[in-house]
């Protein structure tokens, strides 16, 4: 029999958990040849939080708002690729650098905008502006830092990273998606 994957149950109380929704979910799990991994399952209270496909979900505050943010570890997995990425990269023009980067950036700004992403994003595109900024004065030596802003940046609001008509996308540019509260009863 094999076991399932990722799987979320969330209960008003542990007896609830226990005595409703475990052998609801067993049952379901069984008819479809999988069963839970006793070692791999964890209760937690939704006040500690819990990871799930790459977001961290936990409450806040005094009221109990529950809020999805990207999960810290996801995060720094996209940061540390980019610097990868500009440390292999380190003589390419820098309009093949945002066409190579721009998909990755974009995909993965997509994903991570149903949660709450707003200040993830910013925050990411903070590092990545830091990481290009070095990576064009590294290009660059013997050139004043005037000279390198003007090359490899545009003032559009914020400094963005071109060359010609390349220009790098901005995590922070991503809409965030909200979705509407179902209430009560009305969850399917």
């Amino acid at each position: 029999m094999r076991y399932a994957d990722d799987c979320v149950t969330t209960a008003p109380t542990r007896e609830g958990r226990e005595t409703y929704a475990r052998p609801r979910i067993e049952q379901f799990l069984h008819e479809r040849g999988l069963a839970r991994s006793a070692a791999k399952t964890r209760i937690v209270p939704i006040k500690a939080g819990l990871n799930f496909l790459g977001f961290h979900s936990r409450t806040f505050g005094k009221q109990g708002n529950v809020l999805t943010v990207p999960h810290k570890a996801k995060v720094l997995k996209h940061v540390r690729a980019t610097r990868a990425y500009l440390d292999a990269h380190k003589p390419t023009p820098a309009g093949q650098v945002s066409k190579a980067r721009n998909p990755v950036i974009r995909g993965w700004a997509h994903y991570d905008r149903y949660g709450a992403a707003k200040h993830v994003l910013q925050k990411v595109r903070h590092v990545q502006w830091q990481m290009l900024w070095r990576w064009a004065k590294r290009r660059h030596p013997n050139k004043s830092r005037q000279w390198v802003k003007a090359r490899s940046f545009r003032h559009d609001g914020s400094w963005t990273f071109w060359a010609g008509k390349a220009e790098l996308v901005k995590p922070a540019a991503t809409p965030i998606t909200r979705f509407t509260k179902v209430t009560g009863r009305h969850s399917p």
